[in-house]
């Protein structure tokens, strides 16, 4: 029967494979389970995942910030996923909306032996752009492969500051009143997760600001006059 199940579900997931007609169809599958036969395998949850940063060696979860330690702005991570029900795959999205699987994922790998997906390795390489933003690494299991669905998530922050002074005062930059005619002299002190290497170019705007007389260095902060 479990068998029997199974091929009729692939078959209806295989008819009907439209943007539309496919999540529905999926939808409706998720709901029956058929109880108490032995080749049937029942799901208990979302996939345990163990996720490391290579080089560090470090097991991370959750949320984490990634800093890049040189120019290649590129950090590899391994993923072992594992599910009673099989792993449906691994999808890594960024916060602009941007779909970075294909980019990412460097191999999808089985243990030794083994023909199932209960068990999949991933290594990934992600960049760390020099921009405030964030990547989603999910991992979804077969029972639960819909957005919906528990599924297991890891958060990249890869994060971008600025703090604006002049003298030793910090200072509001959107909040901050310049006098007409008036000049300013001010400093701003740029962090970024991702290596600032010499190859990027730095853009120094102002809105209905002329900015001038801009010193830009590595490990200090930019200078300029507002006025």
């Amino acid at each position: 029967m479990g068998e029997l199940m199974w091929y009729c579900e692939a078959d209806i997931l295989a008819a009907y494979t439209g943007p539309s007609w496919g999540q529905i169809y999926r939808e409706m599958i998720a709901q029956y389970a058929l109880l108490g036969d032995p080749l049937m395998m029942l799901d208990a949850g979302p996939p345990e995942v163990t996720a490391e940063l290579v080089g560090s060696n470090e097991e991370v979860s959750g949320e984490i910030d990634l800093v890049s330690g040189d120019a290649t702005n590129m950090q590899e991570m391994n993923i072992d996923a594992r599910d009673e029900a099989g792993i449906f795959g691994l999808r890594a999205m960024d916060s602009t909306g941007a779909d970075l699987t294909e980019s990412i994922v460097v191999s999808e790998t089985r243990p030794d032996g083994e023909t199932d997906d209960q068990q999949v390795y991933y290594n990934l390489n992600v960049p760390l752009r020099p921009f405030d933003h964030q990547i989603l690494v999910e991992v979804f299991d077969t029972a639960s492969s819909l957005d919906s669905d528990f599924h297991y998530t890891l958060v990249l922050n890869i994060a971008q500051d600025a703090v604006f002074m002049t003298g030793d005062d910090d200072f509001d930059p959107v909040k901050f009143v310049f006098t007409l005619d008036e000049p300013v002299e001010f400093q701003c002190e740029m962090t970024s997760g991702a290596w600032l290497h010499d190859g990027m170019v730095l853009d120094v705007q102002g809105e209905n600001l002329e900015i001038s007389n801009v010193v830009v260095g590595a490990g200090k902060c930019v200078r300029g006059y507002c006025g």
